[in-house]
């Protein structure tokens, strides 16, 4: 419906004044005395007009330069796609969300796509926290495999960056191992995170959602979760990079101390040669003294990479996070019903 409504307001402005400006032409060439009929004539006309769009609009005939958009949202469930071979309790959906910006003046729309998965003895259109994973350069969605009967219901999401890089995909045109400038790919992450951050916004008013999100990545998904979380940080309650990083630079620009932020709990291998850890040890130490709930821990790993004890201690934060959310639901009940 808000579509529609804003549809009205686009196209009533223009048609109000070629129709009232040919029908005061018209009164003009017949006379004066036939002026005495304007202001009547007026009003009986801006009723029917109004009256005219209004009906168009609803009935979805009105013509609408965002009607593609409309199209692609209309199936706010998604498609049907195959779990992993072999898993259990993992229901897949795939959607297409558009996003459209401008650039030099004009529009254009890109389309994102999103695996959704939904985990645990749940419905697809149960509410359920909604989990965000961001993938690293190069890579693509890796998603859950196994039985997941006893696993906490939740509803992942897994975009996918937009550009081809060998077998998978990148979120930035620049990488960190080029000889980059900090500028440059702060840029990025920020353009990036915005467009990110439309999509979930998008995904989390579709799709039932408990509370606020929380979002993880690797390596560039780690970059975009820093980004995410300082950018936007009303969408989120958690935010969980593994190797990533943000420019420091920004930190003063971005953080505005009077708003609420999600707690930050950044993932480290202690000799990752690709993304430095002191780099990003100062960081979140910065970050803390700017007051945020933000820490920073490392884990023995000479590769770039997730080991699995990274997993499983974000995987204890995000969980952590939802019980706690829960927990004070069931006291406000407590206490709204003593």
């Amino acid at each position: 419906m808000n579509h529609q409504v804003r549809s009205i307001g686009r196209f009533l402005s223009p048609l109000w004044r070629t129709t009232f400006g040919a029908a005061r032409r018209l009164l003009l060439r017949l006379g004066g005395a036939s002026l005495s009929l304007w202001r009547p004539a007026r009003g009986a006309a801006w009723l029917a007009t109004v009256l005219f769009v209004w009906t168009v609009a609803v009935s979805g005939v009105a013509p609408d330069r965002d009607a593609p958009v409309q199209r692609a949202l209309k199936d706010t469930r998604g498609k049907p796609s195959d779990a992993p071979v072999g898993s259990q309790w993992v229901q897949v959906r795939e959607h297409r969300v558009p996003v459209v910006t401008m650039e030099r003046g004009a529009r254009v729309t890109e389309v994102v796509r999103v695996t959704e998965v939904v985990l645990g003895r749940a419905s697809l259109d149960d509410e359920l926290p909604m989990v965000v994973y961001l993938h690293g350069r190069g890579s693509r969605p890796e998603l859950p495999r196994g039985d997941h009967e006893n696993t906490t219901p939740v509803r992942m999401l897994f975009p996918w960056a937009p550009d081809r890089l060998g077998d998978g995909y990148s979120w930035f045109p620049v990488s960190i191992t080029e000889g980059f400038d900090p500028k440059v790919l702060g840029y990025y992450i920020e353009q990036r995170s915005d467009q990110l951050a439309h999509v979930l916004k998008r995904m989390m008013y579709v799709r039932p959602t408990e509370g606020r999100a929380l979002v993880a990545g690797f390596s560039q998904g780690g970059m975009l979760t820093f980004g995410l979380a300082l950018h936007h940080p009303d969408l989120f309650d958690g935010a969980y990079p593994i190797a990533g990083w943000f420019p420091i630079h920004l930190v003063e620009q971005v953080v505005d101390p009077s708003r609420r932020y999600p707690e930050i709990r950044a993932l480290h291998g202690d000799r990752d040669p690709v993304v430095p850890s002191r780099q990003t040890r100062a960081l979140v130490e910065r970050l803390a003294s700017l007051g945020l709930d933000a820490t920073f821990e490392t884990h023995r790993a000479r590769r770039h990479l997730t080991t699995d004890a990274m997993s499983e201690r974000h995987k204890s934060f995000m969980l952590g996070i939802i019980r706690r959310r829960r927990q004070v639901e069931l006291d406000l009940e407590a206490t709204s019903t003593g």
